[in-house]
């Protein structure tokens, strides 16, 4: 018979992950763009339920349901007919091209606190125009995770919404002569700011 888990194990384990994706944060922050593929994975084990038999850290707590998650970014206006990224905005230098860096509490007077099902599977964070290709933390954190490398590497590409991200939602380059380049790393970058909400949010409960 299995032996059930003590409230003390479930704690340390979320204590650990919640370790991981501060240090994988400060780590993405220096350069290392890849850790939002840790990212993922850590965001999953802490709030994603699989059925019965996977049930997330916070369920496991029993405060998954009650606690209030950071929405961090604007609603996108479905009247808008270029892409939005609320999570990523653009950082542009004279010396550099522009890239897409995240948000952090940048906008902090656009904070909206939500339940875990608005925040996890209603709250788009990614859309290509006029409301549509619309991206949720879910289908972010499930790319990432089960076919981008986070957990698993897939053969085969994400569904077109993510494909749609992954290629910078139409945001180009123009540098001089050379060829025009799509904009990258706009899904690492909203994976960076979901991860920062995450962290607002365990907060906010007092899990930390």
């Amino acid at each position: 018979m299995a032996t059930k888990r003590t409230p003390a194990e479930i704690q340390k384990a979320l204590e650990i992950q919640r370790a991981a994706i501060t240090d994988s944060c400060a780590a993405f922050d220096n350069g290392k763009k890849w850790e939002a593929l840790r990212l993922a994975t850590s965001v999953y084990i802490l709030v994603h339920d699989g059925g019965k038999r996977n049930k997330s850290l916070l369920t496991q707590l029993g405060v998954r349901d009650q606690m209030k998650f950071l929405c961090s970014g604007h609603q996108i206006d479905d009247r808008n007919l270029t892409s939005s990224n609320p999570l990523a905005m653009m950082h542009m230098r004279a010396s550099e091209d522009p890239m897409f860096v995240p948000i952090l509490d940048e906008h902090s007077e656009r904070y909206r606190w939500s339940s875990f099902g608005e925040w996890w599977t209603r709250d788009a964070i990614f859309s290509s125009g006029s409301g549509k290709n619309l991206v949720y933390r879910k289908n972010l954190v499930f790319n990432l995770r089960n076919k981008d490398g986070g957990a698993h590497y897939d053969e085969t590409l994400g569904d077109i919404e993510y494909q749609e991200m992954v290629r910078g939602g139409g945001w180009m380059i123009i540098k001089g002569n050379l060829p025009e380049r799509a904009m990258v790393d706009l899904e690492l970058v909203s994976m960076r700011q979901i991860a920062h909400e995450v962290l607002a949010s365990i907060k906010r409960a007092g899990l930390a």
